[in-house]
This record gives structure tokens, C-alpha cells and sequence, in this order.
């Protein structure tokens, strides 16, 4: 298991891989005296039963030359135009408290985030690459609870923000955790 440590929040990942996923196993611990609000329930666009689909997965970016899985606010690519962006729904840690979760990615990872059509990419051939783990969060302030609202998904109500400003959240990256097979893709076209 590795870990990291910064000023608000402690994290240890730890992983197992079978024949066709990546299982990641972490630990997030809120270390200030303040409720934190860690982005780690991503999902998918709301059904037409309007409910949103949970994913128990993470993003994937190939990053200085590395795999790095994530639970995070995604950021909108450049020259991309959303109608909405994609808010994960968030985990409240208060002080002090711990959360531990298990994310499944299927191997050879391909780069993934919230505004790509994986369906319309094609993939290289998959090479070794280092593996890090980042998750996203930010410490919440007086009257936080009350910007948050419910969301309807397939697994009950969950947490959220319908805003969210980018520029506040902060990320506790773990790694190496070895080495992990990867595919760079390439629009078709």
C-alpha cells in the first residue's frame, strides 16, 4: 500500500489486478478541522427514467508519461463546448473521518474522462506504464451544506453541487503504484 500525506487529507492506495480489470483500494482521512468534500462518485448522463447511472470506475489520463486513474472534477478540454459539465457527486469526510472505497478499471486502460466518445477512437498497441492514483476534494467553509442539493441515481439519492468553481479544488496524488498496461487513442476520422 502506498500513501500520501498533504496539510488536509491522508491517502493510501493499495491495488489487485485480475485478468481483465484493475482494482484500486483506497483510504481518504480527513486530517483538518473542517468537513471535506471529495469528488469521488462519478456517473454517467441521466437516464430517461431521470435518474443518473453510478460508476464505480475512475478517469484515465496518460499524463508525463504515466497512468493516472482519477476521481476528480474533470476539466472541460479546450475548444470543447458543454451544455453542462459533468460534477461528480461528492463524499462529505468530516474531521478526523475515513472512507474506503474500490474502484475497477478494465485492463489495458484507455484514456477516459466524462466529455470523450471512446466509441469513436481507435487504440494503439498497449505498453507498460507507471501508475498514480489522484483524487480530487475541497475543504468546505461555513454554509457549504446548504449550496449542496440531492440527486436522483441508480444506487438512491446522492450528494452534489449543481457549480462548482475549478479553481478550489485541490488533489492528493498517490504512486508509483508499479506499473500498469495502457493504450494511447486517436479520433477516427
Amino acid at each position: 500500500m502506498s500513501n500520501q500525506s498533504v496539510a488536509d487529507l491522508k491517502l493510501e492506495v493499495g491495488r489487485a489486478e485480475g485478468s481483465a480489470d484493475l482494482r484500486l483500494r483506497y483510504r481518504a482521512t480527513n486530517l483538518t478541522k473542517r468537513p471535506l468534500f471529495l469528488f469521488n462518485t462519478l456517473h454517467g448522463e441521466m437516464t430517461e427514467a431521470g435518474v443518473f447511472p453510478l460508476d464505480t470506475g475512475a478517469y484515465a489520463e496518460i499524463r508525463e508519461g504515466s497512468v493516472v486513474l482519477s476521481c476528480k472534477l474533470f476539466p472541460v478540454p479546450d475548444m470543447m463546448l458543454v451544455e453542462t459539465r459533468n460534477l461528480p457527486f461528492v463524499t462529505r469526510l468530516q474531521p478526523a473521518e475515513s472512507i474506503v472505497e474500490t474502484i475497477s478499471v478494465p485492463l489495458p486502460v484507455k484514456p477516459r474522462d466524462p466529455y470523450r466518445d471512446q466509441r469513436s477512437e481507435s487504440s494503439s498497441a498497449p505498453k507498460r506504464y507507471p501508475l498514480f492514483f489522484e483524487l480530487g476534494y475541497f475543504v468546505g467553509a461555513p454554509g457549504t451544506e446548504k449550496l449542496a442539493r440531492t440527486f436522483p441515481t441508480d444506487h438512491g439519492p446522492r450528494p452534489g453541487f449543481d457549480a462548482f468553481d475549478e479553481a478550489a479544488q485541490r488533489f492528493t496524488k498517490v504512486g508509483p503504484l508499479g506499473s500498469v498496461y495502457a493504450s494511447v487513442t486517436a479520433s477516427r476520422g
